[in-house]
């Protein structure tokens, strides 16, 4: 036994001591060895996790925050009342309510009033939806009016929202209809296929408005996406995918796409668009969509252009002595001039006659004032 201790404390001989470099080469082969079958994952709890790995939410490659966008956005609000008011207060009192419509990202341009309805043209930005602007509008109308005292009798539940813009429906559709011809493309046969990506939809009428409970809703887009860089995509393979993707896109959306180019560096659609998305909102959702379909890849330029337009551009309203009576009723049935095509004008223009024009700026092209 004290042979077997002294044995045991006695000191290793050196020579049997392994090398440092053949402990390495042991660690190595010893991380090669095949995991044992016990401690393989299960192929079911594999598969769950590969299940949750492809549900991880991805982020959104285009932000707003991120955003510079160029915009010219502008509506005309109009609200009738219950019931014809005859002590009106000064129109002074929309001076007032200014600075809150500010804050809402609203300005109002001009107005018209008389003793059943109230019209306003304002200009907004882009994160305004018509149906947030429709609430603002008519909810701070509403406020202010009752407090005046004056025997308020409130504004019925329909209202009308148009977008307008310097430019009408037919000039918008027939510039984007144009981008092909108006480029200069050495090679006919590209040219060929960029004109499958060019097309109007004469289905879709934007002329027609979007109805709701609470009002009818002309909300007319021209949007423009840039390609990062100003790059250049040429594969039809690549074209023809961001043809289709759009074209889903917007019918998941609601939209309604009354004229669309793709073209190498660009991208341009005239759409009408659902109330309750505002043009942040419909250009982001194209943007993440489109990236996501080309693999996640940032292909767009960090900002976009929108801009509203309708049957009719700012020169009509402002040139409105011309028109006669008043504005369209709820009831659909207006009365007005009549053009060429027999329709009722006032019908065209669906809010229409603005008199007082506001000598105040517009948010135009870009973010600032």
């Amino acid at each position: 036994m004290v042979n077997q201790v002294e044995r045991l404390k006695a000191p290793h001989h050196t020579k049997r001591r392994p090398h440092p470099a053949c402990w390495m080469v042991n660690q190595v082969e010893r991380l090669k060895a095949p995991v044992p079958a016990k401690r393989r994952p299960h192929p079911a709890c594999w598969m769950v996790n590969q299940v949750e790995r492809l549900n991880m939410p991805l982020e959104p490659l285009y932000r707003s925050e991120n955003l510079r966008p160029a915009f010219q956005l502008r509506y005309s609000w109009t609200g009738w009342l219950k019931s014809a008011w005859k002590n009106m207060p000064d129109a002074s009192i929309l001076d007032t309510i200014d600075p809150l419509w500010e804050q809402d990202g609203l300005r109002r341009l001009e107005h018209s009033w008389a003793n059943d309805y109230f019209q306003i043209t304002l200009s907004a930005k882009p994160e305004v939806s018509p149906v947030f602007l429709a609430t603002r509008v008519k909810g701070r109308l509403q406020y202010f009016l009752r407090n005046a005292g004056r025997g308020f009798t409130g504004f019925s539940r329909k209202v009308s929202v148009r977008s307008i813009g310097e430019n009408t429906s037919q000039d918008v559709t027939a510039y984007i209809a144009s981008q092909v011809e108006k480029e200069s493309f050495d090679d006919p046969r590209f040219r060929a296929t960029l004109a499958q990506f060019t097309r109007t939809f004469p289905g879709v009428d934007l002329a027609v408005p979007s109805e709701s409970a609470r009002g009818r809703y002309w909300y007319n887009l021209h949007v423009v996406l840039l390609v990062a860089g100003r790059s250049r995509y040429h594969d039809p393979a690549q074209l023809r995918m961001l043809y289709d993707r759009t074209l889903r896109i917007a019918d998941r959306k609601s939209h309604k796409i009354a004229s669309i180019s793709v073209m190498p560096d660009h991208l341009h659609l005239a759409l009408r668009g659902n109330i309750d998305s505002s043009p942040l909102d419909i250009a982001i959702g194209f943007q993440n969509n489109l990236a996501f379909a080309m693999k996640q890849v940032p292909i767009w330029q960090e900002g976009f252009y929108s801009g509203t337009f309708s049957e009719y551009d700012m020169g009509a309203i402002r040139h409105s002595a011309a028109l006669a009576g008043q504005p369209d009723s709820p009831s659909g049935k207006p009365d007005g001039v009549q053009d060429t095509a027999g329709r009722s004008r006032a019908a065209q223009l669906g809010t229409m006659t603005l008199h007082n024009r506001r000598p105040t700026r517009t948010w135009l092209i870009g973010c600032g004032r």
